[in-house]
């Protein structure tokens, strides 16, 4: 997306920044963004993880990420015309139009496979409640499955898909637990983060948390209500993923600790519930207007399935398969013949040495599959200039 010139240029920029202003980061970019990037004691390095992070999420945000960065410098004319060229483009496609929930790259460089109970939560996340020409619509999405398998890659999913449905259809929110959560993290903190990305001006604007002296239920009750109020106000379908709610990290909807992590307690859980019961309609479903969906990445704790609006997609291990389908589609959209005989000698290639223990498996499997199809299909075509 830019020149080896720009690039540079823009390094020494974020270098200068980092080292005058390491408090300042989250000026640059998105707090969700910031927290994702590796971080470094060298501000040249730090820069250049921050810059390539931008670059390889191309269009997944608009604007671009990249282009938000550069925003930050656009004094200097040579990252204002950066800025007016790449906004000229169009964004590269993954997926047949229409066909969103079927992308197979999420970036540049990040497959999404073996993923299709996601896709078809996600698709039916905008279909009405009852059912009609079209399957009923899906609330919740919980999405489970061992270290390393990909849960995390959700998010990035749902950047993909959103970036394309557009801000005024979709907003997406995102917490991390395990990046945002301090020692002390409760309800109150989960649904200021939360409103913190659903509505920045509540606080100027009067919205106040319920009184925490009240019963504890009932406290929690009221919170969830009032992130749903805040979302319908907002008039648009909102999404919200929290991540890092791994089993082993997570405390029981009981309060009994299988592995206690302290930074998550028992009435956060208790909100995480609830919100899923006002998405699902279960509990003052007119409070979010039926704007509220629910991503659960790693959430192992039991949950009511009301109507059956809550899908969990529990990732299974890569098979050839799964690998045979994203290259198959890859060239699909690109309109490239396959046959029998190259397709078996990309999955051997592929599954080479694969070690089905391996923790890190699945990303090795998809990091190889990237590279031998780019090598048998050639790289995505650049993005359209027309207007």
């Amino acid at each position: 997306m830019l020149t080896d010139t720009e690039r540079q240029n823009l390094m020494t920029e974020v270098a200068t920044f980092i080292l005058q202003s390491p408090a300042g980061l989250q000026t640059l970019l998105p707090t969700q963004h910031i927290i994702s990037i590796r971080t470094n004691p060298i501000p040249v390095e730090y820069a250049f993880s921050i810059i390539n992070y931008c670059e390889r999420s191309a269009w997944v945000e608009d604007p671009a990420l990249i282009v938000q960065l550069l925003k930050k410098f656009s004094y200097y004319p040579v990252f204002k015309a950066a800025i007016d060229r790449i906004l000229q483009g169009r964004p590269l496609r993954f997926h047949i139009p229409s066909r969103v929930w079927d992308t197979m790259l999420l970036a540049l460089d990040l497959p999404f496979i073996n993923r299709e109970e996601t896709r078809v939560a996600i698709e039916r996340f905008d279909n009405p409640l009852i059912a009609t020409i079209r399957p009923a619509g899906v609330r919740v999405l919980v999405v489970k499955g061992p270290q390393e398998s990909g849960k995390s890659y959700t998010y990035d999913y749902l950047r993909y898909v959103c970036s394309f449905l557009g801000p005024t259809n979709v907003r997406l929110v995102w917490i991390d637990l395990k990046k945002q959560a301090s020692p002390l993290f409760g309800p109150a903190d989960l649904a200021s983060a939360l409103l913190d990305q659903i509505n920045p001006r509540w606080r100027s604007e009067g919205v106040k948390l319920p009184d925490q002296t009240q019963q504890s239920s009932r406290w929690v009750n009221e919170l969830s209500t009032t992130i749903a109020t805040q979302i319908s106000a907002t008039g648009v379908m909102t999404v919200i993923v929290i991540d890092g709610l791994d089993s082993k990290d997570e405390t029981s909807p009981l309060g009994t600790p299988a592995e206690t992590n302290p930074r998550i307690s028992k009435e956060t859980i208790d909100l995480i519930n609830y919100l899923a019961d006002v998405a699902t309609g279960r509990h003052a479903a007119e409070a979010s207007n039926d704007l509220l969906r629910l991503v659960l990445l790693g959430y192992n704790s039991p949950l009511t399935d009301f109507n059956k609006r809550i899908r969990v997609d529990d990732i299974k291990p890569l098979t050839r398969a799964d690998v045979e389908k994203y290259f198959r589609d890859y060239a699909a959209l690109f309109g490239i013949d396959t046959d029998a005989a190259g397709m078996t000698a990309l999955l051997d290639l592929t599954f080479k040495d694969d070690v089905p223990t391996d923790p890190a498996r699945t990303k090795k499997l998809a990091q190889r599959a990237f590279y031998y199809v780019r090598q048998a299909f050639g790289e995505p075509p650049p993005p359209s200039t027309d207007v």
